[in-house]
């Protein structure tokens, strides 16, 4: 639909794909918008959170369009879809823990506080803590930092422990004696490289291991790393069992903890289960010494500082915000198991504390985020400014209304003319997910909206109508509070000015949305009204006017408020108020002077004898409407009438020829039409002066009894001096116009108090009605008749 907007003059764009943010910047709106819209309008409420339910379609959505961009090798285009993707999985994970039922979800307090029996393996102790909700969460979160990680690309399994190696160590025992090197002192290759396959052999003896096998001992922990950042662990062991390192394979696994089924009363006479470690403090303390080790390979002691929880020797190898806000997620949770399992109570045979010492990590989530933003890293402080990553933290920490928030405030700014202020990169992206992340809250149960929630989507709203694509926008409008909705829409369709087609078809999107489309409507009308000098105030002269032609072009600015009153033709309870609309925009047409606006509106408007003749059944207001349309749409006839009399009598006159055929057609043409005229003017001049001209009734018109005067002023003297201009004119075609014309001084003066006399006062044409008076009577002295005894 074509909407007449400046953007429409940039070249280079399709125009309904161009839009202006409210922040002056101009963007092209991709279909996302309609293929989001889409899924949300076909998406069930009661499963919005499930595997294939809305916020999963959301994700493969976004990952569609992050794969497509890479395929086209435009990985700066496709990074904001897959954060938006990320964004999504986490808002699934998290909201899903949030909103599930609280029938399993104990506190590991009470669940600790439930069992007596404190003799217990330390699996069955983790699990009383994991039931926490709280670390539950911050687990999950984890976990998503886990699942998102990038793809990359593994080592290949090689069999043997340094075969390159071993293979160096074979042949110098073969070959026996020391070099000339190292005769001489100078150490030789093959005193730099160990002399013995078992692990620890390089720290021993301060040697390396040959090219070969360091290049791919590197490869080796790095991928033993990058499988530990994704959470898969097992994926690790199994890489180390296959490369013949078992020994490797054992040092990371001690973090499984020890299960007992005798001490946890599981065990049966036949079976039992023993396995895992029952130390696993003391290898934690292990893994922290081995992370502090500077001789070794950094991601080696990065995957070894995770398994402890220590932060320093991880963050060396983290390269990515979601690297660094895993890395110290990790860190947390592991203090926090520590913490919390430290806190049980034990036998006290079991109380074996010798302080060991342990990494430290003392800060909250909400310290993780504010130290990425201030990190001395320029790219992690940057990343840290990305609209997702912003949305993510505030996903995580559970402040998604303070998002808002934040974000009303910096747009507000933006619109403002701050200069400081950065601008939100993939605004139209950021305001659309904004939009239907509240349409996921309100789905789930939040009561009402904040004012930064309901500021957001307005944003994106009006991205929506300003881009073409307002038919998407009831849906979000209906988020607003029913002020706000009323406000938003009636704002959008009051600039719509496309075929009544496309008007009806914003309305029944409105009405499929449970938008008050009948209240809309009336405050869509009253702003394009209000748009308008229609609505002025009138004094109470009569003011000077200059009559147009009825077949007069239609200025635009009336045409467009004529056209206003098709948002009142949508649904059969708005008759009333249409013909209220309707009899006010002819009553303001008419005392301006425009008839042949007036005549538009009657046309257009097509008010059927059915629908006059029910409005006339009803009872109060929707008989006086009915009754005034029905005059404006006479006095039009009676405009119209004297327009083709003037037409016919002074344009379509034959020369003057007494034996001509067309001379006796064109009098009987013009007796005809002159009696129709007549006719219309006497009717409309009864209605004028009839007692009840001036009923009162409900109306949007501020002045509408005001309004009824001037119309009358104006052309109760316009008729009369027209019935005149016929009478006599035609006296020589009609016998007795001549003394017709004579006879409207009784009519007018017959009486000083008389109505239509103070309608001839009031527009100030006594003067010009007194001289036709005088025409008319030299008229009669002329053609020999004595006036006064008539």
């Amino acid at each position: 639909m074509a909407r007449r907007t400046k953007l429409l003059d940039l070249e280079g764009f399709e125009p309904q794909l161009v839009a202006e943010s409210t922040t002056g910047e101009v963007f092209v709106l991709d279909d996302d918008t309609e293929e989001f819209a889409q899924i949300l309008r076909d998406a069930s409420p009661a499963d919005v959170l499930e595997e294939d339910g809305l916020v999963s379609q959301y994700e493969q959505c976004c990952r569609n369009r992050a794969l497509m961009y890479m395929e086209n090798h435009q990985p700066e285009k496709a990074r904001p879809w897959a954060q938006e993707a990320n964004t999504w999985r986490l808002v699934r994970i998290l909201f899903s823990h949030r909103h599930a039922t609280e029938t399993n979800m104990d506190t590991a307090a009470e669940r600790v506080a439930a069992s007596e029996n404190i003799f217990k393996s330390d699996f069955v102790r983790a699990d009383e803590i994991w039931a926490d909700r709280e670390l539950q969460e911050h687990l999950l979160v984890k976990e998503w930092m886990e699942m998102i990680a990038p793809d990359f690309q593994a080592v290949e399994i090689r069999k043997g422990h340094f075969p390159h190696t071993a293979m160096h160590i074979r042949g110098q025992k073969r070959i026996g004696a020391s070099t000339a090197a190292s005769a001489l002192g100078i150490p030789s290759f093959a005193d730099q490289i160990v002399s013995e396959l078992d692990p620890d052999a390089m720290t021993r003896q301060h040697r390396r291991v040959v090219p070969e096998d360091q290049a791919y001992e590197s490869e080796l922990v790095r991928t033993i790393f990058e499988y530990v950042r994704r959470g898969r662990i097992a994926d690790a062991l199994d890489l180390c069992h296959a490369c013949d390192q078992t020994w490797r394979a054992m040092s990371l696994s001690g973090g499984m903890l020890r299960v007992d089924s005798f001490v946890d009363g599981e065990a049966t006479e036949d079976s039992g289960d023993v396995r895992g470690n029952e130390n696993v403090v003391l290898w934690k303390a292990t893994c922290y010494q081995l992370a502090m080790d500077e001789q070794a390979d950094p991601y080696e002691r990065a995957t070894y500082a995770l398994l402890s929880g220590d932060i320093k020797n991880v963050l060396p190898v983290c390269h990515s915000w979601e690297d660094h806000v895993w890395a110290r997620y990790n860190a947390f949770i592991e203090n926090q198991s520590l913490k919390r399992m430290s806190g049980i109570p034990r036998p006290a045979f079991a109380d074996q504390e010798i302080g060991l010492p342990l990494p430290h990590f003392d800060q909250r989530p909400e310290d993780i985020f504010n130290a990425l933003t201030h990190s001395d890293d320029p790219r992690i402080n940057k990343e840290s400014t990305e609209a997702f990553h912003v949305i993510q933290a505030h996903v995580i920490l559970d402040s998604i209304d303070r998002l808002f928030d934040d974000l009303k405030t910096q747009l507000v700014r933006i619109e403002s003319g701050a200069a400081s202020v950065p601008r939100i990169e993939h605004l139209p992206q950021v305001l659309r997910f904004s939009a239907h992340l509240v349409r996921l809250m309100c789905d789930l149960g939040y009561s009402e909206l904040s004012d930064g929630a309901e500021f957001v989507v307005g944003r994106y709203i009006h991205l929506l109508q300003v881009g073409q694509k307002g038919v998407l926008s009831p849906m979000y409008v209906a988020l607003l509070p029913s002020e706000a909705q009323v406000e938003s829409y009636a704002s959008f369709l009051s600039e719509v000015q496309d075929s009544f087609e496309v008007r009806r078809e914003l309305t029944v999107a409105g009405g499929e949305c449970s938008l008050d489309m009948v209240r809309i409507c009336l405050v869509t009308v009253d702003k394009i009204f209000r748009r308008s000098s229609i609505r002025d105030m009138l004094q109470e002269s009569v003011p000077p006017v200059q009559l147009c032609m009825t077949t007069d072009q239609v200025p635009e600015s009336d045409d467009v408020l004529v056209r206003a009153l098709e948002w009142l033709d949508m649904d059969h309870s708005q008759t009333e108020d249409k013909f209220d609309h309707a009899n006010f925009l002819l009553r303001r047409f008419l005392i301006q002077g425009h008839v042949q606006s007036a005549k538009h509106l009657r046309n257009e408007l097509g008010i059927s004898d059915e629908t006059l003749r029910d409005m006339v059944g009803r009872e109060g207001d929707a008989v006086t409407m009915a009754r005034e349309w029905t005059l404006w749409a006479t006095l039009v006839d009676c405009i119209e009438s004297f327009a083709t009399w003037t037409r016919t009598f002074f344009q379509e006159r034959p020369k003057p020829d007494r034996r001509s055929q067309r001379e006796s057609e064109w009098a009987n043409k013009v007796r005809t039409v002159s009696g129709a005229a007549l006719g219309r003017m006497k009717l409309v001049l009864q209605v004028f002066m009839a007692p009840d001209y001036l009923a009162p009734t409900h109306s949007v018109a501020e002045q509408r009894e005001l309004e009824l005067e001037l119309v009358r002023s104006i052309y109760v003297p316009e008729i009369v001096m027209w019935m005149h201009q016929i009478l006599l004119q035609t006296h020589t075609i009609v016998p007795g116009n001549l003394e017709e014309s004579l006879k409207l001084a009784n009519v007018v003066a017959g009486s000083a108090g008389s109505d239509m006399y103070e309608q001839f006062k009031r527009s100030n044409k006594l003067g010009l009605f007194m001289r036709a008076m005088r025409e008319s009577a030299l008229a009669m002295l002329e053609a020999g008749h004595r006036i006064f005894d008539r």
